[in-house]
């Protein structure tokens, strides 16, 4: 429900400025700085609440750890979605509302279509390509040194989320926009055929 809350609260953010591609594609980087704000202020508060006894118990441990999970999606829907958002505005002009949904009749081009699909493979390759880097690297680094592998960075997280829910988010509004724009379904039969594709 909070990854679904941030996402909403960053597309009405996105709602609320002038439909231009400078202040649409701004928007992302807006949401992603403060929504880390919220975290950090979040964990500054943990820490004191975890802190008033001087030590850190297994069930706090838990809890620090299972919140910074939590934090990891949340991030990744809400700027994902936002990003997912600036690219239907490039490709169609048109910026969709805060859940996402165009117009009634408003059809796409297949072109559309599979240029959403292409600039939604870019953060997916981006990401693979990142991954692969930090393998090759930490694997060399094992090799040379004979140390173990550290402790995942926590940004990576972050990147590696926002870049494949990018992915999905435009995979799964490709298909509705051809699925729109090519098929005469209604409702319920066009949002199952949706979520099927």
């Amino acid at each position: 429900a909070t990854g679904f809350a941030a996402t909403k609260a960053c597309s009405q953010l996105q709602q609320a400025v002038p439909r231009t591609f400078f202040c649409v594609d701004l928007m992302p980087l807006v949401s992603f700085g403060i929504i880390i704000l919220v975290y950090r202020a979040t964990e500054f508060l943990r820490h004191k609440a975890i802190m008033r006894d001087g030590q850190e118990d297994e069930f706090e441990e838990l809890w620090r750890e299972r919140t910074a999970e939590t934090e990891d999606e949340v991030i990744a829907l809400a700027v994902s979605f936002s990003i997912a958002q600036t690219l239907r505005f490039g490709i169609s002009g048109h910026l969709p509302d805060v859940l996402g949904e165009d117009p009634e009749g408003f059809n796409h081009s297949n072109w559309s279509c599979a240029l959403l699909l292409l600039v939604g493979l870019v953060p997916g390759l981006a990401d693979f390509v990142r991954v692969l880097s930090i393998r090759t690297a930490k694997t060399f680094v094992r090799i040379v040194s004979g140390e173990g592998e550290e402790e995942a960075v926590r940004s990576n997280n972050w990147w590696e989320g926002i870049s494949s829910m990018s992915f999905a988010w435009c995979f799964l509004f490709a298909s509705e926009w051809w699925i729109g724009s090519h098929l005469q379904l209604e409702g319920s039969m066009k949002a199952v055929l949706g979520a099927l594709a």
